[in-house]
């Protein structure tokens, strides 16, 4: 079908473009994939619904984990950084949080630095 994902046989590849979300497994793994889509749903809809694709992209690994850890290797610890909630529109960048107050600043600075200049320059001619 048209923009469907093609996979190499041993990775995983998730489409949360697609509704319902899209899995294809290793298949060399023994997930059951009725369950993982299921888990998929439960762990990165709420993501998806409000924008938050960054959110929903951190949280389909804590989903592989989670399915590796269960089918694949239960013994396995694999540790993965948490993952906010979700945030509609998701997360801003940390250059589009400080903009507010960061150029303005900035412009405060140079204006500071060019007065202090032209008073240098008005004691050195005196």
């Amino acid at each position: 079908s048209p923009g469907a994902i093609t996979c190499a046989d041993e990775t995983w590849c998730i489409d949360l473009g697609a509704r319902p979300f899209t899995l294809t497994v290793p298949k060399s793994s023994k997930v059951d994939v009725a369950i993982a889509k299921d888990d998929l749903e439960w762990l990165v809809k709420p993501y998806v619904d409000v924008g938050d694709y960054g959110g929903a992209g951190q949280m389909t690994a804590h989903a592989i984990a989670r399915w590796v850890q269960r089918y694949d290797r239960p013994l396995s610890i694999i540790a993965l950084p948490g993952v906010p909630g979700p945030i509609p529109g998701g997360a801003r960048s940390a250059v589009l949080s400080v903009l507010p107050w960061a150029v303005p600043l900035a412009l405060a600075v140079f204006a500071l630095c060019m007065l202090a200049e032209r008073r240098a320059r008005k004691l050195a001619r005196a």
